[in-house]
């Protein structure tokens, strides 16, 4: 959270970065802008679809642009 908060501070002090829980539940670590980029943070090596599933109800809820998952895993994908 520091460094992204640190990134924005030098890079767009006017982004607006938050913590985002649905109407459902669902939880995703950081979400920039106006639903610009959603950001699940992971600490496995690997990342399982259920991982992934708050990214559909974020998109079905909420309309996000794009999602990413920061990980361990050795390979992008």
């Amino acid at each position: 959270m520091m460094e992204l908060r640190a990134f924005s501070a030098y890079r767009a002090p006017d982004l607006d970065l938050r913590f985002i829980r649905t109407a459902g539940g669902v939880e995703v670590d950081f979400v920039l802008g106006d639903m610009d980029l959603a950001i699940a943070v992971k600490s496995g090596r690997r990342v399982h679809d259920g991982d992934l599933r708050a990214f559909g109800v974020l998109r079905d809820e909420a309309s996000v642009r794009r999602c990413a998952v920061v990980c361990q895993e050795d390979t992008r994908r």
